[in-house]
């Protein structure tokens, strides 16, 4: 048993070793892969929020900066027309009622 300061028992147990630690490694990088996609995901979210926050205070600014020279009027409101009125005279002038005297 002094041949080998690794030897632990059969070989398969050895081999099993092996294939749980590269497994482990495995899942441990699938992991940290993981958590760095995460991570930038969250950083691009803030990059494109910050953007739009700085969009915005532009638009403020150059709203901020609009100055009115002209007085504002209300529209003129066309006048109102009596359609029953018209369709009564329109009625009248084709059919008009002869009196019998």
């Amino acid at each position: 048993m002094a041949d080998d300061a690794n030897d632990e028992g059969p070989a398969h147990i050895h081999t099993l070793k092996i294939g749980a630690q590269a497994v482990g490694a495995l899942a441990l990088g699938a992991l940290a892969v993981g958590a760095l996609a995460i991570g930038a995901l969250a950083i691009g979210r803030l990059v494109i929020g910050r953007s739009r926050i700085r969009r915005l205070e532009i638009d403020e600014l150059v709203v901020a900066r609009l100055h009115v020279t002209e007085s504002l009027t209300a529209p003129s409101i066309p006048p109102v027309e009596n359609i029953a009125a018209k369709k009564k005279k329109a009625n009248a002038s084709i059919n008009p009622r002869r009196s019998i005297g």
